[in-house]
């Protein structure tokens, strides 16, 4: 079961989808999804909402919903950066903890790309585990943000973007002055949970080396590596055809079920 709720936080609304297993079950163990880079909930290609109903089939519920200004929501787009979408992920995680359907003792955060990024810097809501999906882990992000225009952002004090979906829309200089405020080293070195690094070997937006680099300095006893042959940035689901995405969510739903859903 889908539903669509609207959460409200300083002044405006997150939007939410919640996807809750058809299952005779008091509650269920659940994924927060956060998008990428001018995406929006339902992911690129609707790459989260393939994975949301594949999940929901086992068991697992998922909240999937729009960073400040992308998709539905409303927000300031010259807000639009890791502090937000940091802020917005706790204000989801904590409307998640107290959610009827879900065990708030098991809940991780999945995100992709950017989302990725931000799933790694909200190491201290303590979720029970973080999955990325080719995530942007790079410590200096200085090919992305090069991509991003911000030489050109930071002199006019905007920039002209794309959104995933190629869409014009403004970016700020807030975007990059967040990028270079928040360190993925500080927050990993005191997380103790699982970490799941999924990697599409053919991703021509995010360097796969680079969620390797960040796999390598993993402990492993904690962290595991799944690369899919032949995906892209969105395990080609922007292509409308979803065996990659169908191949990940195959080889993910063993470890979720024992990191994330496992009976304690």
């Amino acid at each position: 079961m889908e539903t669509t709720e609207y959460l409200q936080f300083e002044n405006y609304d997150i939007p939410m989808i919640i996807s809750i297993p058809d299952m005779d079950k008091p509650n269920y163990p659940c994924l927060i999804m956060l998008h990428g880079f001018m995406a929006y909930k339902e992911g690129d290609g609707f790459l989260f909402r393939v994975m949301a109903r594949r999940f929901a089939k086992q068991g697992i519920a998922t909240i999937r919903f729009d960073f400040c200004s992308m998709g539905e929501s409303r927000g300031s787009r010259e807000k639009y950066g890791l502090e937000q979408m940091l802020n917005e992920t706790e204000e989801v995680y904590r409307f998640a903890s107290v959610y009827a359907k879900i065990d708030s003792s098991k809940i991780g955060l999945m995100g992709h790309s950017l989302g990725g990024r931000a799933a790694v810097l909200c190491t201290q809501l303590n979720p029970i585990c973080i999955v990325t999906l080719n995530g942007a882990l790079d410590e200096s992000m200085e090919g992305l943000q090069k991509q991003w225009k911000k030489d050109e952002c930071l002199k006019y004090g905007h920039a002209i973007m794309k959104t995933s979906e190629g869409n014009p829309q403004l970016l700020y200089p807030k975007f990059f002055n967040d990028l270079n405020a928040y360190h993925i080293a500080d927050t990993m070195n005191h997380y103790r949970g699982s970490v799941l690094i999924c990697i599409g070997k053919d991703d021509p937006t995010v360097d796969p080396q680079v969620s390797i680099n960040f796999y390598n300095k993993m402990d492993k006893n904690r962290c595991q590596m799944l690369t899919i042959d032949n995906a892209n940035h969105t395990f080609n689901a922007k292509t409308r055809s979803y065996e990659k995405v169908n191949e990940l969510i195959d080889d993910m739903l063993p470890w979720l079920i024992m990191h994330l859903a496992k009976t304690v």
